[in-house]
């Protein structure tokens, strides 16, 4: 858990590729999905083949236990349906989170008081998602 987390109070939201391709159901902004494909850099090169999106759909091979799907986003920036935030370098792009998020884990070193300050948060904005606490600290049953 110390690999993403420096506290204890943490959180990691769990869904799919077709849970992300549905959340993007209310945007008219055009946006590539692909997997991360994970390369030794002293061996590969990820700008010798024909797609022009392969160099952001690539990263180091020490990551690929994380085994990413990344969103890019390939248009002109004059485009009227983007909002480009220049100070972040983002562009907002409208997402259904009833679809994107299947369940939410909170870290199991966690305090009781943030599992149900989220179950809370999200029932009071609308959302069905279930907050769970993560069970990776669990004794196994073998």
């Amino acid at each position: 858990m110390r690999l993403y987390l420096k506290s204890n109070e943490g959180i990691a939201i769990q869904s799919n590729y077709s849970r992300l391709l549905k959340s993007f159901q209310k945007t008219d902004i055009n946006i590539h999905i692909g997997t991360v494909n994970y390369i030794d850099y002293n061996e590969d090169y990820p700008y010798l083949n024909n797609n022009l999106l392969s160099p952001y759909l690539h990263k180091r091979l020490s990551f690929e236990h994380e085994h990413e799907i990344r969103c890019v986003i390939w248009q002109k920036l004059d485009n009227n349906r983007m909002k480009v935030n220049l100070e972040t370098g983002g562009i907002e792009v409208q997402v259904v989170l009833n679809e994107l998020i299947e369940n939410v884990f909170v870290s199991p070193n966690s305090p009781k008081w943030l599992t149900d300050l989220l179950k809370d948060v999200t029932l009071k904005f609308g959302y069905n998602f279930p907050v769970i606490n993560s069970s990776l600290s669990d004794t196994p049953l073998y």
